[in-house]
């Protein structure tokens, strides 16, 4: 039984943090946007886009730690990742 929660929660962690790869493309997307641009020049904000980029990469990474050869239920993982990747297009 142990193995199988184990497994369920990775790839619950899996899924929660490409969702949240997801949710940052999508804010950095509209930030991008030139009105969004406009508005943000000279406030506090302005920086909130390469900050959102930054932890866009370091949740990449993490979900690419959970495939590496030696992680647990990497298997597992792979394939989601390969799943993942094609369902973004």
């Amino acid at each position: 039984m142990k193995l199988v929660e184990d497994r369920v929660r990775l790839l619950r962690r899996l899924e929660f943090l490409g969702d949240l790869v997801v949710e940052l493309a999508e804010s950095i997307c509209e930030l991008e946007q030139p009105a969004a641009v406009t508005a943000l020049v000279g406030t506090p904000a302005a920086g909130v886009g390469s900050k959102l980029r930054l932890l866009r990469d370091r949740t990449l990474a993490e979900l690419k730690e959970a495939a590496a050869d030696d992680a647990p239920f990497s298997t597992m993982a792979k394939a989601w990742l390969d799943k993942f990747k094609a369902h973004l297009g």
